[in-house]
């Protein structure tokens, strides 16, 4: 079983349903069928995994299909990736071609001997980090389309769900949550852009039920929000943390959401969730495991257990995220282990000092940017959006009486807005070009 024969049952049963709603575009079950039809066609003869790069939603989501048709592994890549990227990544893991449909459709073969071990696996995914090339990891149909019907539950999809996302399809969240869709009969509204005034057009006029929404991309929203959007029932985030002043911004907009967290990974697929309720709990705070996964703290590091991960890793199974579960069992997320920076022997966590920053009213977003120190080991410079009328000086001063002597930056930066790639997630590599080129 495969993508592309759930979208053949799909189709039979559902037709004419609008199934994506791409900005202006509208493509039902049975038209988004005859395209992938018509194009895998048009395709030469693939085998193996093959890499995807797509112009926008629509073509990512038609070569996905076409090429899970031809019985082929496919792996959406990242926007930021260069040709150099995608020779570098067939190279690495062996992979057999290269797809790219931008303002036309071509196709590039490997030389290399397929080395991938098992047949169960029907994709492929992009680790999803900010910095570095990613890793192509593997998943079977049963590590994701087993959890649908549990995660689609917690988080209202059905049948008649109108689901709002953004973004690249290479980000795991959103290839997980539109298969999920596939897997209900519901419908995407997805926009290309990160135009957020154009999202919240397509919100209002296609009646939006749920939204999901990394909380970099929430933040946005937020700011061109003028009225409620009531037929709203649920919002769920993930990758960040989410503040208790956006839930505040999100519960006036959306009064009849579900506002719901999650704490996941690439590799291990959603671990534990948290619905707000309004109460001032601690945005570290991450919730309970979803049901069907366990965890437990050893050595401060976060250990999964968990049946839904990608193949080729054994559980229990950490990603050296640090943590600590509270007395009622919810985990309390204190970061990534290489976020943590080791001042000439003294540790500070680029998380702490983050909601630190955040804590001045003239910081609307900060970075803590981890740095190589020849003297200290290691250091970090602030990255920050201040509020428009915040002077440079003033936040400067209030910064500094802020921080202890250990805990002060190397530098701080002041941009316009902080640089975000096409998962929406913050662009460390861009982050640290901009205060390397300040630093000279």
């Amino acid at each position: 079983m495969n993508y592309y024969d759930l979208l053949v049952q799909q189709a039979a049963r559902l037709g004419g349903k609008l199934f994506l709603q791409i900005d202006n575009h509208a493509y039902t079950y049975a038209g988004t069928l005859a395209a992938t039809d018509t194009l895998a066609a048009a395709l030469p003869e693939l085998s193996g995994t093959v890499l995807i790069s797509g112009a926008g939603l629509w073509q990512q989501a038609v070569l996905f299909f076409a090429l899970q048709k031809k019985g082929c592994r496919p792996v959406l890549l990242h926007h930021e990736l260069s040709h150099d990227d995608c020779l570098h990544l067939a190279a690495q893991y062996q992979l057999q071609g290269l797809v790219t449909w931008h303002d036309k459709l071509s196709c590039q073969t490997f030389p290399y001997t397929e080395a991938h071990p098992s047949t169960d696996d029907c994709l492929g995914v992009l680790s999803s980090g900010s910095t570095g090339l990613p890793k192509v990891l593997y998943r079977t149909w049963a590590s994701w389309a087993d959890f649908f019907p549990v995660q689609n539950e917690i988080f209202h999809i059905g049948r008649e769900t109108r689901l709002f996302l953004q973004g690249n399809l290479s980000f795991t969240g959103n290839l997980n949550v539109w298969l999920s869709i596939l897997y209900a009969g519901a419908t995407l509204i997805a926009c290309d852009t990160l135009y957020s005034r154009t999202w919240v057009r397509l919100m209002q006029e296609y009646d939006v039920t749920a939204m999901y929404l990394v909380p970099t991309k929430l933040q946005l929203l937020s700011r061109v929000l003028t009225a409620p959007l009531p037929l709203v029932r649920c919002i769920f985030t993930g990758s960040q943390l989410l503040s208790q002043s956006l839930y505040r911004t999100l519960h006036h907009y959306f009064p009849q959401a579900e506002i719901i967290a999650y704490y996941g990974a690439t590799e291990l697929n959603y671990i534990t969730y948290r619905i707000y309720d309004g109460s001032a709990t601690d945005p570290q705070n991450m919730g309970k495991p979803f049901p069907g996964v366990s965890l437990f703290v050893k050595d401060g590091c976060i250990y999964v257990n968990s049946p839904y991960h990608v193949s080729g890793i054994s559980v229990p199974y950490t990603l050296e995220d640090t943590g600590c579960l509270t007395e009622k069992g919810d985990l309390f997320f204190t970061g990534r282990k290489q976020s943590w920076i080791n001042k000439g022997g003294y540790k500070l966590s680029c998380l702490y000092l983050e909601r630190k920053l955040k804590t001045l009213p003239t910081i609307r977003e900060a970075v803590a940017l981890p740095l190589s120190d020849r003297l200290r080991g290691q250091n970090w410079a602030a990255c920050i959006v201040t509020t428009a009328a915040a002077s440079q000086a003033a936040v400067r001063q209030a910064i500094h009486h802020l921080l202890s002597v250990k805990e002060q930056p190397a530098a701080i930066l002041f941009l316009d807005a902080l640089p975000l790639n096409d998962r929406g997630k913050i662009d460390h590599n861009a982050l640290t070009g901009f205060v390397q080129k300040s630093l000279t």
